[in-house]
């Protein structure tokens, strides 16, 4: 079952330099969240920044959030952001993959 809730996106950085290892995620080395992650930066719409999944233990649960930074908002709601959520990390990068891809494409994801 997928959940997409409207809300907002930051795209995990890679990065050669091991010198500063706080400042980006360390490489991936499980295929499936690697591939899941290749899908969302392939359908993150034109201009959209995507967020990293964060875990919410008391809720058993992974979230994670997109949105067009160009959207004005108001009253600090974007009307163009989105937030997905998952039981695993990698359902959740997943999860937010098909609903980026729904969204470029004009659906509005279910």
């Amino acid at each position: 079952m997928r959940h997409c809730l409207p809300l907002r996106l930051i795209l995990p950085r890679a990065s050669s330099n091991l010198a500063q290892p706080a400042r980006y995620p360390a490489p991936m080395t499980d295929p499936e969240l690697e591939a899941a992650w290749a899908a969302v930066h392939e359908a993150t719409p034109e201009g959209w920044d995507v967020g990293q999944p964060m875990e919410h233990p008391e809720r058993n649960e992974w979230s994670m959030f997109a949105f067009d930074p160009s959207a004005t908002p108001v009253v600090g709601k974007r009307s163009r952001e989105w937030t997905a959520v998952g039981p695993t990390e990698l359902r959740c990068v997943q999860t937010m993959a098909y609903c980026l891809r729904e969204l470029r494409e004009g659906r509005w994801p279910k």
